[in-house]
């Protein structure tokens, strides 16, 4: 028998024996929010968590920087493209903005928020179609859907200087 597939075998010999004791669950299919523990919504109370305001000051740094080699002095607008499954909170993104223009070149700017919705791709209709929950059905066919078309974005759009 060569070393690699003894290794192997062991390994396998060391997680049956030494993981035997973990409990088999029976599997559980859920369409809903019902099943996850997590609730966005008690996560943020309109204020803007760290994550946030640490991914809109690289943004803000990164269009002050094309402002500066563009020769400008000011950055008047900055356009964000954020995905329904980025992770990231527009409200929180707006608040953070707030605070993070202050005493910058972007003091005063505006910002606009472009809503990506997630879309899918369902291989069996050859058709995109809109999905909002975690498990991507197709609403024509119902077969699952493993191909995330859109969703996940998270960018700098555009940059408005002066």
């Amino acid at each position: 028998m060569p070393a690699q597939t003894s290794r192997q075998f062991i390994f396998r010999q060391v997680l049956r024996r030494n993981f035997a004791f973990i409990v088999q669950v029976e599997p559980k299919i859920v369409k809903g929010r019902e099943w996850f523990d997590f609730q966005p919504e008690q996560v943020h109370d309109g204020s803007a968590s760290m994550h946030e305001v640490s991914i809109m000051a690289e943004a803000l740094r990164l269009a002050m920087d094309a402002a500066r080699s563009a020769g400008a002095s000011r950055v008047l607008k900055l356009r964000l493209r954020i995905g329904s499954l980025s992770g990231v909170v527009p409200e929180a993104m707006r608040f953070a903005f707030d605070v993070v223009c202050q005493d910058t070149m972007a003091a005063g700017a505006n910002l606009e928020i472009e809503l990506v919705p997630a879309t899918c791709w369902c291989a069996a209709c050859q058709a995109e179609f809109e999905c909002a929950e975690l498990f991507y059905e197709c609403p024509r066919c119902h077969n699952p859907s493993g191909e995330l078309r859109r969703g996940r974005e998270l960018e700098i759009a555009d940059v408005e200087i002066s």
